[in-house]
């Protein structure tokens, strides 16, 4: 694991920005295809909208959601919403976006559609972002949550509805096999809180302890 640590957060975004871009050119490389798992929040925004500005193949790219609350994708809360938007210049010059709720009235179908849209990660290289929740929590992989708990395991399938503690309870999430798969995993965070959350989580035994214990290609990005 690398920590790196910055005073402030543009400096922090653009650290995390040189290594993203490097992996990527990199994989690009050897791969027709990369891949980038996103995570919503808006810690990362001013990230994405620095990357949708590289001069990048982009129809070589293809963007997946880590997470996503089941909302509409024109809800204010939509991580969908934030990232098409954050990305938006991108998607003319061949982007390419996966949803996680196109079937969002329906959640089995929506279920079936999505798991088999996630299937292409297992075919091209990529790089996953994660944040982190003072409860511990990463992607939607909840403490005390029994659906969450499925996706902490070895064999949990890729993509399952998790319930958060809060408004909107419904989440859709991937699983911490998805996140090992990864070429490269970051997690991105701020505030002293959060750093005790996140040297507290083997004692407490949060989601986040088991990407710490389980992800050996990992980049912690952190700013007070």
């Amino acid at each position: 694991m690398q920590w790196i640590e910055r005073p402030g957060l543009p400096q922090l975004l653009m650290a995390l920005g040189e290594s993203w871009l490097t992996k990527t050119q990199d994989a690009l490389i050897s791969s027709s295809n990369v891949a980038w798992l996103l995570s919503g929040g808006s810690t990362p925004q001013p990230f994405y909208e620095r990357l949708a500005n590289q001069d990048l193949p982009w129809n070589r790219i293809h963007v997946f959601l880590v997470d996503d609350r089941c909302v509409p994708p024109t809800d204010i809360l939509s991580n969908q919403r934030m990232v098409q938007l954050a990305f938006q210049r991108c998607w003319l010059e061949g982007a390419n976006f996966h949803g996680m709720l196109p079937h969002l009235e329906n959640p089995d179908l929506n279920l079936v559609a999505v798991t088999k849209e996630y299937a292409e990660l297992q075919v091209m290289p990529y790089l996953c972002l994660l944040g982190m929740g003072l409860d511990g929590h990463t992607a939607s992989l909840f403490p005390g949550d029994k659906s969450s708990e499925l996706g902490l395991l070895m064999d949990s399938p890729d993509v399952l509805f998790t319930q958060a503690p809060s408004h909107p309870i419904q989440r859709i999430s991937v699983s911490l096999p998805v996140v090992q798969r990864a070429k490269q995993v970051y997690v991105l965070f701020s505030g002293e809180d959060k750093k005790q959350v996140w040297l507290d989580a083997k004692v407490n035994q949060t989601p986040i302890s088991l990407v710490q214990e389980t992800c050996s290609n990992l980049e912690v990005y952190f700013t007070k």
